[in-house]
């Protein structure tokens, strides 16, 4: 059975638009869960607050894994080329070295957000501490009169071999 309890730590810090909780899906594995929205009109102390909610998560996780997903709001960042695309005083700079700082792995590398008019942008994403531990990712339909596609993975809880481990 699936248990899951709120991580108060992060709750309750400030910063606007985040939602965290631990899950656990086995008796002996724990994973952080968050759900962040970046406005992109967000001020640059909302932006500080939210990159440093990323650092305290990364710290409280420990061994554990994390992931954390949301609209960040930040299309000048080429993810698949690692590119943050501003000056070191930008946004787009200093969140791309908050999440490397934190060794987090970025999964989503395909447009999420569609507006006629507009360049397909790269806006809602997917973080692990692993490259490994999400697969399949896929960017649907939207739903409704929304711009953003949805984001489906799936995210792996345990490894299991299916060969025994035999000493020599």
């Amino acid at each position: 059975k699936l248990k899951s309890y709120t991580c108060n730590q992060l709750a309750n810090l400030p910063g606007e638009d985040s939602a965290w909780c631990w899950v656990k899906p086995t008796n002996d594995t724990k994973i952080l869960v968050g759900c962040m929205y970046r406005s992109p009109s967000s001020s640059e102390g909302n932006n500080e607050l939210l990159m440093n909610k990323i650092i305290r998560a990364s710290e409280l996780a420990g061994q554990n894994k994390i992931l954390l997903m949301g609209d960040f709001n930040v299309k000048e960042i080429n993810w698949p080329e690692n590119d943050p695309g501003g000056g070191v005083e930008s946004l787009p700079y200093k969140f791309h070295e908050c999440i490397k700082d934190c060794f987090l792995y970025q999964h989503v590398c395909t447009p999420t957000r569609f507006r006629e008019g507009q360049e397909p942008s790269t806006l809602d994403l997917i973080f692990t501490k692993e490259e490994e531990d999400v697969k399949n990712i896929e960017v649907v339909q939207p739903l409704g009169k929304s711009d953003h596609g949805i984001v489906i993975c799936d995210l792996i809880c345990e490894w299991r071999s299916h060969t025994a481990f035999r000493p020599r």
